[in-house]
């Protein structure tokens, strides 16, 4: 769905999702390489969408036109924040805070999207992370799915967490 002329298909997306009812933590839009930022457009969808949805938003930009100053203070404005990203193609300035309740991660695989299996010393550090963080939910997507390396990292980095909690 594009961002134009959204309004009756983005009422039926959230209709369908609102039946996870307590289980739905965070929504996450998407955007493609293809979509550029405008204003124009943006803001209409951004008003839109959270006239009708009041909840965890994120954003996950495959384009760096999204973390140019204008696009970054527009989605402040409606309280969406970015999602960690890794590999991060919109990599946004260390001037700008994420908000601190932003624990939401997609982790493609690095150096390989899609296919590299991320390290026990990587993971090590997420599951540090995590655990200095909690009870705070944490939305955490493996998309390395290439050989099962998906699972084997979300196992791997369940078996740290469980060390100490």
């Amino acid at each position: 769905m594009r961002l134009m002329d959204a309004g009756p298909r983005l009422q039926e997306a959230l209709y369908a999702i609102s039946a996870l009812k307590e289980k739905w933590g965070a929504l996450v839009v998407h955007l493609p390489h293809t979509l550029f930022f405008n204003a124009k457009t943006a803001e209409p969808f951004l008003d839109q969408l959270r006239s009708l949805y009041s909840g965890t938003l994120l954003w996950e930009p495959q384009n760096q036109s999204w973390c140019s100053d204008k696009a970054i203070d527009l989605l402040n404005q409606y309280k969406v924040d970015k999602v960690h990203a890794d590999p991060e193609v919109c990599v946004i300035g260390p001037d700008i805070t994420l908000s601190e309740n932003n624990n939401y991660y997609r982790l493609h695989g690095k150096p390989k999207l899609y296919e590299s299996k991320y390290s026990t010393d990587y993971l090590s550090e997420l599951a540090d992370k995590i655990k200095t963080t909690s009870p705070t939910p944490y939305w955490l997507i493996f998309n390395n799915m290439v050989d099962g390396n998906a699972f084997d990292n979300a196992h791997e980095l369940q078996k740290l967490l469980s060390k100490t909690l």
